[in-house]
């Protein structure tokens, strides 16, 4: 007897987003779960890294930091990448000296920050009502913060928001750099525009604010005028909108499974 076929409407429901074409602009080590979760829904991905992250050029500031780590009232780490570069930086620098962060406050934004603190056996404190660094900021200055002193690991391109808020509050922010953003190769350019130039794509999905710096540097603003714009966040919205983008899907919170959610959801 002969298998009866699968329905249309079994795949749809099943597969949600087969035969859309999804492109991914973060780099490539980071994109594993996010690829594995969308394929599973029966889109077609394609990783196209619009940045690369890289240890920092200078280790200076941070050092120096780490050193007087001790005149810290707290810490703020608002990526995944921050956290495992400074603590790692740390205990390679000072490693006698580590547990010094047991008793600093550690503020970070995202289960994810949360978990990578975890790793090096600290303690990190989420405010569930923070989804990004502007809202974690708001989130302290409702504690009293005068003279307190902060310490602010970030990458080379981090706005300078979150400490300007801090310290309109009366707090000190010492801010260093822990990892830089590089913009993607000759070849990944050329391989990114021959894919825009052919039409294929339905959804590019954005996480930064550089990502989408970086990629309208190669791809031109005319080739996105079928092509749905997801971010995982609202500060990469407003980048989006500031570049003259519209988010059509912005994730509930800044994590890789709320952001397959709302891209399934805006395909219902």
């Amino acid at each position: 007897m002969s298998a009866h076929p699968i329905s249309m409407s079994k795949v749809e429901a099943t597969q949600p987003l087969n035969g859309r074409t999804i492109v991914i602009t973060r780099p490539l080590e980071q994109t594993a779960q996010l690829k594995a979760l969308l394929e599973r829904s029966g889109a077609r991905v394609l990783v196209f890294p619009t940045i690369h992250i890289v240890p920092a050029s200078s280790w200076d500031d941070c050092d120096r930091a780490i050193q007087n780590i001790g005149t810290y009232d707290a810490l703020m780490l608002t990526s995944v990448n921050a956290a495992t570069y400074f603590l790692n930086r740390s205990r390679l620098l000072n490693e006698k000296g580590f547990p010094v962060f047991a008793q600093k406050d550690i503020y970070v934004v995202g289960e994810k920050t949360r978990r990578a603190v975890e790793n090096f056996g600290l303690n990190a404190r989420v405010f569930q009502e923070a989804r990004d660094g502007r809202s974690m900021a708001h989130a302290i200055i409702r504690q009293n913060i005068r003279s307190k002193k902060f310490l602010f690991p970030k990458g080379s391109l981090a706005s300078d928001e979150i400490p300007s808020i801090l310290r309109e509050h009366g707090a000190t922010v010492d801010e260093v750099v822990v990892y830089e953003t590089r913009p993607p190769s000759q070849t990944e350019r050329e391989e990114m525009k021959d894919v825009f130039s052919r039409e294929e794509v339905d959804i590019v999905v954005f996480f930064s604010p550089s990502s989408i710096n970086n990629f309208l540097s190669v791809v031109a603003k005319k080739s996105l005028n079928s092509v749905r714009i997801a971010v995982i966040g609202r500060t990469t919205a407003e980048a989006a909108r500031k570049a003259s983008l519209t988010p059509d899907i912005v994730a509930d919170e800044p994590t890789t499974e709320a952001l397959v959610t709302s891209i399934v959801r805006f395909h219902d």
